[in-house]
């Protein structure tokens, strides 16, 4: 029998759910700059077809906005409720962040 890929643990912590947001959130805004780039060279129609795309993407903007807000407000009651303090941002334990080709 051969041995089965490592797999992600069924249970993840919130802070590496976030910390993996992070990585999607900033691939999300490489997205944003690649559209700034090849807007000049793009034709009527597909640049209507991106326009279509702008309101769809605030309200999920926005979505994701408040449920982060509705988060940051269970992590502080949990933080302060707890016995031991919620642990500081320390920036030299993050993952240097992806630079852009």
């Amino acid at each position: 029998m051969g041995s089965k890929p490592p797999t992600m643990p069924k249970r993840s912590l919130c802070a590496d759910n976030l910390f993996l947001l992070g990585e999607l959130l900033q691939g999300a805004a490489e997205y944003l700059s690649r559209c700034q780039e090849t807007l000049e060279d793009e034709q009527g129609q597909m640049v209507e077809l991106a326009c279509e795309q702008i309101p769809q993407l605030k309200q999920m903007v926005e979505t994701l906005d408040r449920k982060l807000k509705e988060l940051e407000g269970h992590l502080r009651k949990k933080g302060s409720s707890s016995s031991t303090p919620p642990a500081r941002s320390n920036k030299r334990n993050r993952r240097p962040a992806k630079k852009s080709p």
